[in-house]
């Protein structure tokens, strides 16, 4: 709403005609598909879904691997 003001500081709201909505903003399919996709209950997150989460573990196993690989190294030169 745009603001009118007169000589007496009397400010009051006007209200602005919209513009006729000819069509609507998404496609009527694409609405229908999210509507049915997010019906279909809780989704998992892509990282825990599928081979992604076989290959977290196996990165995390190589990892920590590692560390123990080398801390045993360390200790081995130390001593």
């Amino acid at each position: 709403m745009a603001l009118v003001v007169t000589a007496s500081d009397d400010t009051r709201p006007i209200p602005r005609p919209r513009p006729p909505q000819e069509r609507a903003v998404y496609r009527e399919e694409a609405v229908r598909n999210r509507v049915a996709h997010r019906a279909g209950g809780t989704r998992m997150p892509v990282v825990i879904s599928g081979p992604s989460f076989l290959v977290l573990w196996v990165l995390a196993a190589v990892v920590v691997s590692g560390a123990a690989v080398l801390t045993a190294l360390a200790l081995k030169a130390a001593s």
